[in-house]
C-alpha cells in the first residue's frame, strides 16, 4: 500500500486529533509503531512502514527491540505531540514533540523510507542517518498562476508534468486534466481552469470512496462510497494485508516441514519402486536358473575343467561356440548366460 503526497495531505488533516497526545510506547516488530494516549480518545498507534504511514490497532509480537526502537523509546516515551504536518507537498511527515526538551521526528516515505529524530538540529536517532532534504519543486498547495505557467512550459504531456513536477502521481494527475496534451499547449483560460482544479483538490470534503481498487480521500464520479474515514479505510486495508502476511509467516515452519516430509516420502517411494523392480528381475533370473539348473551346472563344470590346463583367453575361445555363454569376466569372476536361448 503506497501513499501519494495527496493521500498524506488528507491523512495529516485527520491526525490533528493526535496533537496533545502523549507517547505511551514505541515498538518495532517490523514496522515502527508509536503508540499515543490521547485524552478523551484513548490509545492510538501510528504505524510507519517503508512507503506508508497509518493509524492502526494491529500489532504483532515483538521479541528483541531493535536499536532504532530503543532509541525512539528513550527520547519519545512520555513526550507530548505538539504538532504534526506534511512537509511541503511530499510524502514526508514531521511530528514536533516536547518532553524535557523539544524534538522533531521526520518520517519519509520516499525510496526505502527513513525515520530521523532530531534535537536542536542534530540527529539523535535514525533508521538511516540522513536528514530529509526537501526537493526543489513548486508546492502545488501554494501554487500561483505564474508558477503554473513556468511549470507547464514543456512539450512533455500534461499528466507527466503534474505527476512528477507537481508531485501528484499518475492516478491523481489524470483526474486533474481534461485532455492529455503537451503542457505548453494550454491556453491561458485552460491554465486558469487547471489551477482552480488543483486548488480544489486540496480542499475537498473528506468523504472516502473506492475507485479501481484504490481508496480515495474524497468522492469522485464512478467511485463507490465508503463508510469510515479515509485513514480508517486505509488502516483496515493495511490490517488485512498484515494479517495475511503474519498468518503466512506463522505457517511457514509447518509448510516447510511438510515440504521436507513430502520430499522424503517421494524419495522413499522411488527407492521402493526400484527395489521392487530389482526384486522382480532377480526373481525372474532365479526362476530361469532353477528351470535350467542342469545347463548352468554343465557350463560351470566345463569352465572349471578347461581352466585346469588352459589360460583365460583359451577358455574364452573354447566357449565362443557355446550359445549359452554371452560374456565371461575373469577379473570379476562372473559369467553371463542366455538361458532363454537354451530354453528354445
Amino acid at each position: 500500500m503506497q501513499l501519494t503526497a495527496l493521500d498524506v495531505h488528507y491523512l495529516v488533516k485527520e491526525w490533528q486529533s493526535l496533537v496533545g497526545g502523549r507517547v505511551d510506547h514505541v515498538y518495532h516488530p517490523g514496522d515502527v509503531l508509536i503508540r499515543f494516549f490521547v485524552s478523551g480518545v484513548g490509545k492510538k498507534t501510528l504505524r510507519i512502514g517503508e512507503d506508508f504511514i497509518a493509524l492502526t490497532d494491529f500489532k504483532e509480537e515483538q521479541s528483541n527491540p531493535s536499536g532504532l526502537c530503543m532509541g525512539l523509546r528513550k527520547h519519545l516515551k512520555g513526550a507530548f505531540l505538539r504538532k504534526i504536518e506534511q512537509v511541503g507537498f511530499d510524502r514526508v511527515v514531521q511530528l514536533a514533540f516536547e518532553k524535557e526538551e523539544k524534538s522533531t521526528l521526520t518520517i519519509s516515505l520516499i525510496g526505502k523510507g527513513n525515520i530521523v529524530l532530531e534535537k536542536e538540529g542534530k540527529i539523535v536517532v535514525a533508521k538511516k542517518r540522513t536528514a530529509y532534504t526537501p526537493p526543489k519543486q513548486v508546492n502545488p498547495k501554494t501554487l500561483t498562476e505564474e508558477q503554473l505557467k513556468d511549470v507547464l512550459n514543456s512539450e512533455v504531456k500534461l499528466t507527466k508534468v503534474l505527476a512528477t513536477q507537481l508531485g501528484f502521481g499518475g492516478f491523481y494527475a489524470k483526474m486533474l486534466i481534461e485532455e492529455d496534451k503537451p503542457a505548453s499547449s494550454l491556453t491561458s483560460k485552460e491554465r486558469e481552469a487547471l489551477l482552480k482544479r488543483i486548488q480544489d483538490m486540496f480542499n475537498k470534503k473528506s468523504n472516502p470512496s473506492k475507485l479501481d481498487n484504490r481508496i480515495l480521500p474524497f468522492t469522485v464520479e464512478g467511485a463507490t462510497p465508503l463508510q469510515q474515514t479515509f485513514g480508517e479505510e486505509l488502516a483496515a486495508e493495511l490490517t488485512s494485508e498484515l494479517t495475511q502476511e503474519v498468518s503466512a509467516q506463522s505457517t511457514l515452519p509447518a509448510r516447510t516441514k511438510k515440504t521436507k516430509l513430502e520430499r522424503i516420502i517421494n524419495a522413499q517411494e522411488e527407492t521402493i519402486k526400484k527395489l521392487e523392480e530389482k526384486a522382480t528381475t532377480s526373481a525372474q533370473k532365479g526362476e530361469l536358473i532353477y528351470t535350467h539348473f542342469q545347463a548352468v551346472e554343465n557350463i560351470l563344470t566345463l569352465i572349471h575343467e578347461l581352466k585346469k590346463d588352459n589360460s583365460w583367453p583359451e577358455v574364452k575361445k573354447a566357449l565362443d561356440k557355446n550359445k549359452l555363454v554371452k560374456k565371461l569376466n575373469e577379473k570379476e569372476g562372473t559369467i553371463v548366460l542366455d538361458l532363454k536361448t537354451e530354453h528354445k
